[in-house]
Order: structure tokens, then sequence, then C-alpha cells
């Protein structure tokens, strides 16, 4: 069940993070001399790079499960 449910929230990522990128195209110039922006889109990057984590670990704790010794 817990890898379905990461395998979801990687779905989510993923288009999450392809909205970020095109955003970030879009307004890359206005990133560049605003402050404010660039805090608002670090803090976003960190926030999906922690939701990727979030993300991986179970599943590779899903894959390796039966692979590992003792698992």
């Amino acid at each position: 069940m817990l890898a379905y449910v990461s395998i979801a929230i990687g779905i989510c990522n993923i288009g999450v993070g392809l909205v970020f990128v095109s955003i970030w195209a879009d307004l890359r110039y206005q990133i560049k001399y605003s402050l404010k922006l660039r805090e608002d889109f670090r803090a976003t990057l960190r926030r999906l790079a922690v939701s990727t984590g979030i993300f991986v670990i179970p599943l590779v704790e899903y894959f390796l499960y039966g692979v590992l010794p003792g698992g």
C-alpha cells in the first residue's frame, strides 16, 4: 500500500516539476532581479526535493525488500 502512495506522490512531483520548470523559464529574468521571487523559488525547490525524497525512500525499500538478505 505504501508503494502505491509513493507512486502517486511521485506522479504528482513530476507534474509539479514540469510546472515549476515552465514557470521558471517564463519568469527567469524577473527571478534574477527580484529577491522575493528568488527566495520563493528556492523555498519551492526545497519542498519539491523533500517531497521527492518522501517518494523515493519507500519505493527503494519496496523494490529491495526481496533482494536483500533477511528481507
